[in-house]
């Protein structure tokens, strides 16, 4: 105390400068910590809405049924569907799908390697389900076609242009599953024959009333023609379907379709997002970065 009165005017003019200067420098410093502060804040809280945004989309454009091939036999058709492109993801309702790709990719290295190795898989296996369809269709048809060359075939029953036909949608698909059960020792169904009364108007517009025969297996028809085309056809399909070749060929289709529903990687991979969404409902901010992640400050 005794130094400062002995100090001059002058001197202690430069000394309270000096103190206003540190101060008003603390007051800035302050300021822009609160001020850096605010905005961390504000970061978080916007990162955070971004993460249950984005969480969500992986939690549902991961699904299974999005992400893996599908391959079946059905009504004597192969149906394939491959994994979800984008554009049909975004139409079902998940719009923010790339940018879910994308922080799985750069944040969870180990769910994306598990994503990849599920896909994989059930593409492969679609591809082997695919093989064996095709041989199959190839053996029943040739079979058919090579004995009865001029029995045409038909996409619906009871054509107005033909009186003799088969339905080869239906033939592949009763002796597919015919063939299987029969191959365990079961049968699914049984043929009958019934006459039908067909009408037809010829090129010359004159109505002609002709006696038919109908093979039907298991209330479900399967062709027409002359009775004795039609007998014939029924031991020749019945044959087929007794075919050990034809068998196998069914049980490996069915063998694969369990592969393709035990699949581990995407068993493991459901598990690990269920309990990624549960965290970020949590309040944890997800991993990784995407296009539309709010700049850190």
């Amino acid at each position: 105390m005794i130094y400062f009165l002995n100090l001059s005017i002058e001197q202690l003019r430069t000394i309270i400068g000096i103190v206003a200067g540190i101060v008003g420098i603390l007051s800035f410093i302050w300021k822009w910590l609160s001020w850096r502060q605010q905005r961390f804040q504000r970061w978080e809280e916007e990162y955070k809405k971004h993460s249950q945004l984005i969480g969500r989309d992986i939690h549902q454009g991961f699904d299974r049924g999005y992400i893996l091939a599908s391959c079946e036999y059905i009504n004597g058709q192969l149906i394939y569907r491959g994994p979800r492109e984008t554009e049909a993801l975004k139409k079902a309702g998940i719009c923010y799908i790339e940018q879910a790709r994308a922080h799985l990719r750069s944040g969870y290295p180990d769910l994306w390697a598990l994503y990849k190795e599920a896909q994989d898989y059930s593409l492969k296996i679609c591809e082997k389900i695919k093989t064996i369809i095709y041989l199959y269709e190839e053996k029943v048809l040739n079979t058919i076609q090579g004995t009865f060359p001029d029995l045409p075939k038909s996409d619906k029953w009871s054509p107005s242009n033909l009186l003799a036909f088969y339905l080869p949608h239906r033939v592949l698909s009763l002796i597919f599953w015919e063939a299987f059960e029969r191959s365990r020792g079961r049968s699914t169904g049984t043929f009958k024959l019934k006459e039908k009364i067909v009408e037809m108007v010829d090129q010359r517009g004159i109505k002609q009333r002709m006696k038919l025969t109908e093979l039907w297996f298991s209330g479900t028809g399967i062709a027409r023609g002359q009775k004795q085309t039609m007998e014939r056809l029924r031991l020749l399909i019945d044959n087929i379907i007794s075919n050990p070749e034809i068998q196998n060929l069914t049980r490996e289709y069915f063998k694969l379709q369990e592969q393709l529903a035990h699949n581990e990687a995407a068993e493991k991979l459901e598990r690990k997002i269920r309990d990624l969404w549960i965290r970020i409902q949590g309040g944890e901010k997800l991993k990784g970065s995407c296009n539309l992640c709010p700049p850190k400050p």
